[in-house]
């Protein structure tokens, strides 16, 4: 508890009026489409990736709707829709960052607090000390 954790997960809690993740591209992108969904899959924030090289990017998003209205707290999911200049799909990966705060076992699967996100111990690709 208390140490910083990046995860393989696209749900983050907005917290704040914010939310960040770290989109991975396999390849540089021609064109990617960035979606943030509420917790029943419901598009709530769509756009184009300012962002389009191979490798991570960072996104952060203000908690607002395509049309402006703010958002209340709670968990969002970031999808990724990337194409190369061919406009053939390029994979992608979404990562979280965030502080431990919390560690549960739900259904046989160990699970850490991430902001308020259950994330999947076996999902943890770093831990450090917060910086």
């Amino acid at each position: 508890i208390g140490k910083s954790v990046t995860s393989q997960s696209a749900v983050q809690a907005l917290q704040n009026g914010t939310a960040a993740w770290t989109y991975n591209l396999g390849s540089d992108a021609s064109k990617a489409t960035l979606e943030v969904l509420d917790a029943q899959g419901n598009v709530v924030w769509s756009g184009a990736a300012t962002s389009l090289h191979s490798g991570d990017n960072a996104f952060s998003w203000n908690g607002k709707t395509s049309s402006g209205q703010t958002l209340t707290s709670g968990n969002y999911t970031l999808g990724v829709s990337a194409t190369d200049a061919n406009s053939q799909a390029i994979a992608s990966t979404v990562a979280i960052h965030g502080t431990v705060t919390g560690v549960q076992t739900a259904g046989g699967v160990t699970q850490v607090q991430v902001g308020g996100v259950p994330v999947n111990f076996n999902t943890i690709t770093s831990v450090s000390n917060p910086s």
